[in-house]
C-alpha cells in the first residue's frame, strides 16, 4: 500500500488531490483519475507475472482472490505468452 509522506496510507480523496494537483503542474492535457493509475498500475504488475497475493497487498486487498477477480485474465494471457515464449526458444515447434 502507497504511504503518504507522514507514513500513513493514501486516502483515495487525498491521493486524487495530489494528482490533479501535478498534473496541473505538468500541464498534462488529458484528464487522468486515480483509479485509472491504479488499474494500469496491476495490470501491468500482474502481466509482468508479479504473483497476484503481492499486487493484492500492494491494493490493499484483503485477499488475493479479489485481485484475481479483477485482474485474473491479465494473468492467464500472460502466463500463455511465457509458455509461447519458452517453446518458441527450445525450437520445439519450427518457426514458421
Amino acid at each position: 500500500m502507497f504511504r503518504n509522506p507522514l507514513g500513513a496510507p493514501w486516502t483515495v480523496q487525498r491521493a486524487g488531490n495530489q494528482l490533479r494537483k501535478e498534473l496541473h503542474r505538468i500541464r498534462w492535457p488529458e484528464p487522468v483519475t486515480f483509479r485509472a493509475l491504479r488499474s494500469s498500475y496491476s495490470s501491468f504488475l500482474i502481466a509482468g507475472g508479479v504473483p497476484p497475493a503481492v499486487v493484492a497487498r500492494q491494493l490493499g486487498h484483503y485477499s488475493s482472490m479479489t485481485t484475481e477477480l479483477y485482474y485474473g485474465h491479465i494473468s492467464e494471457s500472460a502466463v500463455d505468452a511465457m509458455i509461447r515464449q519458452k517453446i518458441d526458444g527450445a525450437g520445439l515447434v519450427p518457426a514458421s
